[in-house]
């Protein structure tokens, strides 16, 4: 009975360790003290309670009994929260570090216990158990202490390595950083240039040091272009792939307020995204359509270029169309040698939204410094595909479907609803508003809200934020439906109680809320 009710502690220990891990893996596996870290930590304290209470009245009547109580109250706690950790769409990832992790946590676990049960009086060491599975964190701690000790160094000598590998090499390598569009810059890119180069680009989200030094490790000697994209998440983000990278080229998709959590304010994220264009050493594409990538660019100098929808910019686009089936629009280049003098180049794509016309027009702009024809441009334009969760579109069983779940910031979204007008069916939109939005969250997603009902016939407002977004659909007055489920997982089972044959459904920023 006593090994029982040791086993079934040092079980749950660790499962609780599990969700602390999970936040971790997405903090650069650092415990940071986040509303999330605090939820979980404050639901084991309650879930704790019950059984201090019940061994400070029942221990002396029988010790038996007390222990039987313990192994099935804590093995009814073990198993809700093993629901709820299943209810998460982030699990952990089960990477080599991740393991390693797991196993020391049990293994510092096992020796606590161990000392309570050997050492402690049995009435202490019982009391003591809830303590030890409300304190699971400091196992953890101690464990990712140590395991990051070990592999900081190591993938710190991996960082060194990929860096001298790259620095050896003749290649030209481009950095695309910005609150958005950075993946479809990078894959638009790619194609772009594959006509003359051979490209290697970082894959999926690969833009932390990590993921571009694994990039550059697995590249080929016959590599001539490298393209990196580079996120951050706090100040010093950038740099550090600078470091490794030294970028050629870059692009400037834009800033606007994301990551506020980690960043404190819009003025932060600003000044880290322009230090890529500090760091570059030739010449910087601006998005010069978003009000602070238009800063940067006033406030660079070096060989830059003007990019948007303004005639003042060097390379430009106007007479944009969009409709259900793709976009439209006129590629201008103005001749360096005579300002006045602009070549227009009529192109149409598949991909939908403004959003994505802007991204094209900034890789065309680099790929037309970098020696690739126009009408290679024209051609490329012409075949690309859609960006996996970035307006990406489908027909699926009779339903319209956008899927946007990437994009996670308000420009993002005001595109989004832009495409969903082109579409004359019923439009459903599914959202969970903007993460890690710090002290303006509220506003923000209240704003997200606005937005929303101004396009939608029917609403499904799921995840954290849902309380603001509905704050602001209500201000704007909007007669349709509304569902409100807690996570996407719950909003994503009624899908068929909510939808008709023949809608519209736009899905904004399925990325869960982990941080």
């Amino acid at each position: 009975m006593v090994l029982g009710a040791v086993f079934i502690i040092w079980a749950l220990t660790i499962e609780t360790s599990l969700r602390y891990l999970c936040l971790g893996q997405n903090n650069g596996y650092k415990t940071k003290i986040s509303k999330r870290f605090l939820i979980w930590f404050f639901l084991d304290i309650v879930l704790q309670f019950p059984i201090v209470i019940a061994y400070l009245f029942l221990w002396e009547n029988d010790a038996f009994f007390i222990y039987l109580v313990l192994i099935l109250y804590e093995f009814s706690v073990f198993i809700g929260k093993a629901i709820i950790l299943r209810c998460y769409r982030t699990k952990v990832h089960w990477t080599s570090r991740a393991k390693v992790t797991i196993v020391a946590t049990g293994i510092i676990s096992a020796l606590v216990l161990s000392f309570l049960e050997f050492f402690v009086e049995p009435f202490i060491s019982v009391l003591i158990y809830p303590t030890v599975v409300t304190c699971a964190i400091i196992p953890y701690i101690i464990a990712q202490a140590i395991i990051s000790f070990f592999y900081e160094k190591k993938n710190n000598k991996f960082i060194e390595k990929a860096k001298r590998k790259i620095q050896s090499k003749d290649l030209i390598v481009i950095g695309i950083t910005g609150s958005f569009g950075k993946t479809s810059c990078k894959n638009i890119l790619k194609e772009m240039l594959s006509d003359k180069y051979n490209v290697v680009a970082t894959p999926k989200n690969y833009n932390t040091p990590m993921g571009v030094s694994l990039t550059i490790d697995k590249m080929k000697d016959d590599t001539e272009v490298f393209i990196a994209e580079m996120g951050a998440r706090r100040r010093g983000d950038i740099s550090e792939l600078c470091d490794i990278v030294k970028p050629d080229y870059s692009i400037i998709t834009g800033v606007c307020a994301q990551h506020l959590e980690s960043f404190g304010s819009l003025h932060n994220v600003y000044l880290e995204k322009s230090v890529l264009a500090k760091r570059t050493k030739r010449m910087v594409v601006y998005n010069c359509d978003n009000a602070l990538g238009k800063k940067m660019y006033t406030e660079s100098d070096g060989f830059r270029m003007w990019v948007g929808t303004s005639s003042q910019g060097d390379i430009y686009v106007d007479d944009i169309q969009i409709s259900c089936e793709g976009s439209t629009f006129n590629l201008c280049i103005r001749e360096h040698i005579d300002k006045t003098s602009v070549k227009k180049i009529a192109m149409k794509t598949k991909l939908l939204g403004k959003h994505n016309v802007l991204n094209i027009c900034l890789c065309a702009a680099l790929a037309l410094e970098l020696g690739i024809e126009s009408e290679s441009i024209c051609k490329t334009v012409d075949s690309l595909e859609y960006t996996p969760h970035r307006l990406e579109y489908s027909y699926r069983n009779g339903i319209h479907i956008i899927d946007d779940g990437y994009n996670a910031n308000e420009e993002g979204i005001l595109s989004a609803l832009e495409v969903l007008d082109c579409f004359p069916q019923r439009k459903v939109v599914v959202t969970q508003g903007i993460i890690e939005g710090g002290k303006k969250s509220r506003a923000i997603n209240e704003r997200v809200g606005k937005e929303v009902a101004k396009h939608a016939n029917s609403i499904v407002v799921c995840g954290p934020n849902r309380g603001n977004i509905i704050r602001g659909i209500k201000n704007e007055g909007f007669e349709g439906e509304v569902f409100v489920y807690k996570n996407l997982n719950q909003a994503q089972k009624r899908f068929k109680n909510i939808l008709r044959k023949g809608d519209v459904l736009l899905l904004q920023n399925d990325i869960p809320d982990v941080l």
